[in-house]
């Protein structure tokens, strides 16, 4: 009796589980990070290999080609063409294509980064969700050209996404990652258009996959300051004992430094003695507070230049200028990538 009753037991919990209240619950609960990190770690046979040789970044090369290079873009690359071998690959591996764009469905999305480990915080997800990007873009190129218009549009959708999804990182490197991958989308987006005449359908898809980043800090640079605030606070608690401004001056060598400048560069730090190691931090720490303001200002580009010349002249002490990034090419950057995003918007959510 007691075994029976064990197993309706068993066979109710089951029942339960595969009930459709429950995989709806499951599915508000996955974390697309996992599905991302599934896709990099598939190694996936010949396609794996593809996602990271030249030949990919050379294809967006002629699709895209830098400014500087002088070259025009190229609509139909030779390697997307009828009988093109990496047309054929994507191809043959469309359904990798397919699961990438329901990795980027999944609204949420937590890589689990370890904040607390400062400024050794590992990001490894980012070298491989650059090469599902860049499938994404040129694979949506090929389904372009073979008259998918509205398949390519969604690829292009699920590029985004992943773009919009970087942002949750709260970290410097992730948001540049990010408008990397959203300047490369939308610079296909705008040929898209271009190819279908600003059809409606291809429209509509684009500003879903628009919709869902935000107007102001876009690109999530205030929380990337301040995981850059809250890494240099961690500076003072790693590096402790009469040697820490010796060993954290060194930390930041390259390993290829020869043993003269390593000796200048110790010496250098040696002189930060007793509390003085500390203090130095602390005041680095003072000094995102005027960064934040200067981002904020009514004119950031002039407010982070001088807020850069005050870092150069020893304002703000010796750790500051090793731990603050160049913010004026941040700016630089985020500005068009935010302006970006609003061209393109206008485009699609025009009457066309």
């Amino acid at each position: 009796m007691a075994y029976n009753t064990l197993c309706l037991t068993m066979v109710a919990a089951c029942m339960a589980l595969t009930a459709p209240s429950s995989v709806a619950f499951q599915e508000r609960d996955r974390n697309a990070a996992l599905d991302y990190w599934s896709l990099i770690e598939m190694r996936h046979g010949e396609l794996y290999g593809a996602m990271f040789d030249d030949r990919l970044l050379a294809i967006l090369d002629e699709m895209q080609p830098k400014p500087e290079s002088g070259a025009e873009p190229i609509n139909e690359p030779a390697e997307l063409a009828e009988g093109g071998t990496y047309g054929e690959l994507l191809e043959r591996h469309s359904l990798f294509l397919d699961n990438i764009e329901r990795a980027s469905s999944v609204e949420a999305c937590d890589f689990q980064i370890r904040y607390e480990d400062g400024f050794d915080m590992m990001l490894p997800h980012l070298g491989g969700i650059r090469p599902l990007v860049r499938l994404l873009v040129v694979d949506a190129r090929r389904l372009a050209l073979s008259g998918h218009e509205e398949r390519a549009a969604r690829r292009l959708v699920a590029a985004l996404a992943i773009a919009r999804h970087l942002v949750g990182d709260r970290h410097l490197i992730s948001s540049m990652v990010a408008i990397s991958a959203f300047e490369t989308t939308v610079l296909e987006c705008h040929w898209l258009l271009d190819r279908v005449d600003d059809t409606a359908e291809v429209r509509e898809l684009i500003a879903t996959g628009l919709s869902g980043f935000v107007i102001g800090d876009t690109f999530g640079i205030v929380p990337a300051i301040l995981t850059e605030v809250n890494s240099t606070r961690l500076i003072a608690k790693r590096y402790k004992g009469p040697n820490a401004a010796v060993e954290y001056g060194l930390a930041g060598m390259s390993e290829t430094a020869d043993e003269e400048d390593r000796a200048l560069r110790g010496e250098y730090w040696r002189l930060f003695v007793g509390d003085r190691f500390e203090e130095e931090v602390d005041l680095a720490v003072t000094a995102f507070d005027e960064l934040l303001a200067a981002w904020k200002s009514d004119n950031p580009t002039e407010a982070l230049k001088v807020f850069r010349e005050r870092i150069r002249d020893g304002e703000y002490g010796d750790v500051a200028p090793t731990v603050m990034p160049w913010y004026q090419n941040v700016y630089r950057v985020d500005s068009r990538a935010r302006n970006e995003l609003q061209r393109i918007r206008e485009r699609v959510l025009s009457d066309g």
